[in-house]
């Protein structure tokens, strides 16, 4: 089917117009997005990887697999200009599988089995500096290749892809503030992060005071009753989402020099109250 790839995987819930752009444009040498367009039909998209390449248990390629396509999707979050387009992508999924040299195909009922994310092979390929210029040149691919070798960037990621609930949102705001306040001093350093996005602490408290509310958001929230009052002010989840994910894309231009498209205004903090939560 796409013989410079061993393995490619079918998919399933992804946002048609962003893997479309992704399919011609982004030029990883980490991930990518195939197209495939049969006469007269739809045309059907593809995830695959040549760190997939030097494995050849199925159940291996799975796990590197879902591992490699999360990290994708966590890149298309901090890429995306647009608030909620970008979030669609959480929902993708890979299908089946294919082995492009045999032919053979392999269902999701195969229970994946671990590998590292990462091929030894592939860390090891010396790339061309016209490819890296390319891949360097667009946020989702610059940021998944910057993953490869920094710990800060792949953990923000991983946990980006776990979703954008409050909860998830909490942890990833705890990762990003010790990230910042090691780098920048724990004195200073989340506040300084706040800043350069517009936020104030209490803008922050206005997020984890509803993340932490059992009484607002019942079990979506990060702790169970334990008789919290009602917060006076509260930060809706879109809001919340905007915020914790432009706080990861500043951090990791300041940190990694990493550069992301221009994101429109939230909304201003004078809306943030019980009545926008949902």
């Amino acid at each position: 089917m796409f013989s410079s790839f061993k393995y490619s995987f079918s998919l399933r819930h992804y946002s048609f117009p962003t893997v479309t752009h992704d399919a011609m444009h982004m030029h990883s040498v980490d991930v990518k997005i195939l197209c495939d367009e049969p006469d007269d039909t739809p045309p059907e998209f593809y995830f695959s990887s040549h760190h997939l390449d030097d494995l050849t248990e199925p159940a291996q390629v799975w796990h590197r697999g879902q591992q490699l396509l999360n990290l994708y999707k966590a890149a298309q979050i901090l890429a995306e200009n647009a608030r909620t387009q970008a979030y669609l992508q959480l929902n993708m999924q890979l299908v089946n599988l294919y082995d492009n040299k045999t032919n053979h195909s392999y269902h999701a009922n195969i229970d994946p089995v671990w590998v590292p994310l990462f091929s030894a092979t592939e860390l090891a390929n010396v790339y061309k500096p016209q490819e890296l210029i390319f891949a360097q040149s667009d946020a989702s691919s610059a940021v998944i290749y910057t993953a490869r070798t920094n710990d800060e960037v792949l953990t923000l990621l991983l946990q980006l892809a776990r979703g954008l609930s409050y909860q998830n949102l909490y942890s990833i705001g705890d990762t990003v503030e010790t990230f910042a306040k090691k780098r920048y001093g724990k004195k200073h350093g989340f506040k300084k992060l706040l800043a350069a996005k517009g936020y104030t602490e209490a803008d922050y408290k206005s997020f984890t005071g509803i993340a932490n509310n059992f009484g607002l958001l019942g079990v979506e929230a990060r702790h169970g009753e334990l008789g919290f009052s009602t917060p006076q002010q509260t930060m809706s989840l879109p809001d919340s989402q905007y915020m914790v994910t432009s706080l990861c894309r500043e951090y990791l231009t300041q940190a990694y020099g990493l550069l992301f498209p221009a994101r429109s205004e939230p909304r201003p903090a004078s809306d943030w109250s019980i009545d926008t939560l949902f």
